[in-house]
């Protein structure tokens, strides 16, 4: 199943990952990541999984929207995160979040998607 949010199409990959693309070019509010969650937790009904984020060229988000993507909450569905990233300024934006929010799980930044998901399969 693929479900399509104002930020991103999420689905469930074959080998368990929930794969997330953000679209290019979108502004990540608050209230954004509230329906991704929603979507995992009550459509998807993930409790604890791999977690494939791809983001397209362009694009941001505000403090807000930083600090809600790494609320414990959000840490506690996550067993694994593989974030395929395309630009400098996204991969800036990964390691911030990596040094500033040490998140509980391991995450990892690639540019290839399939390595992302190869290394997920290993966890």
């Amino acid at each position: 199943m693929k479900v399509e949010t104002r930020i991103s199409f999420i689905e469930k990959l074959n080998n368990g990952i929930i794969r997330v693309e953000i679209k290019p070019d979108i502004q990540l509010e608050p209230e954004d990541l509230d329906e991704n969650f929603i979507t995992y937790t009550q459509k998807l009904k993930i409790k604890h999984g791999l977690f494939l984020l791809v983001f397209k060229p362009g694009g941001e988000s505000n403090m807000e929207a930083r600090l809600k993507y790494a609320s414990a909450e959000r840490f506690k569905i996550k067993k694994a995160e593989a974030i395929v990233i395309e630009t400098l300024a996204h991969r800036l934006g990964a390691n911030f979040y990596k040094k500033m929010f040490k998140p509980t799980h391991p995450v990892k930044v690639f540019i290839k998607e399939q390595e992302a998901i190869d290394w997920l399969l290993l966890i």
